[in-house]
């Protein structure tokens, strides 16, 4: 009897524990997620918090894009709006060492800012990218008005994590939020 609830043990805890690693790896990715969509509807809200006009002196640079010694992005020459909104997504976002954004493979993925789908300046590699100008007929803007659609996306590695031994696989997460500043910003 007690050798059968010996194998019994051996066989069930395996099992439990990689359940209880996949569902934890769930709730990872749903906090993930999250994050990623409250840093960009804040990012797009943020560029109008800036001057209208404004733009960055030369030198401006702002957000390291990783933990490590990876250069900041240098922001000279780019509407204000551009970089207050590249700081508040990379201040938001705290799982950046779990994610692997496109730009850490290919330093010129994504430009910071975009006008009507050209870069704004020279492009720069940022994780988060912001339209400028871009009208959605779904918010219905009156003639004139700027519009700003932010967009991110990731990979979640759990290569980096303590689950990595029962998660094999590396889901992506995107998010993508569009603004209209108030209408005494016009």
């Amino acid at each position: 009897m007690d050798a059968q609830a010996v194998i019994e043990t051996a066989i069930v805890i395996p099992v439990l524990l990689a359940l209880i690693s996949v569902f934890l790896g769930i709730m990872v990715q749903v906090a993930a997620q999250q994050q990623m969509d409250a840093a960009t509807k804040l990012a797009a809200e943020s560029f109008f918090q800036a001057p209208r006009l404004a733009a960055d002196a030369p030198g401006t640079t702002c957000c390291p894009q990783t933990a490590s010694s990876a250069p900041s992005l240098d922001t000279a020459g780019m509407p204000k709006g551009c970089r207050f909104a590249a700081e508040t997504f990379y201040g938001t976002m705290t799982f950046r060492r779990y994610l692997v954004f496109p730009a850490e493979h290919d330093p010129a993925a994504h430009p910071l800012c975009r006008r009507d789908g050209a870069p704004v300046g020279p492009a720069r590699s940022s994780y988060i990218v912001c339209d400028i100008d871009i009208v959605d007929s779904a918010l219905n803007p009156p003639q004139g008005l700027r519009v700003v659609r932010c967009t991110a996306s990731a990979t979640l590695d759990f290569s980096r994590s303590p689950l990595a031994w029962a998660i094999p696989w590396k889901p992506t997460i995107a998010a993508t939020a569009e603004a209209i500043p108030p209408p005494f910003r016009q």
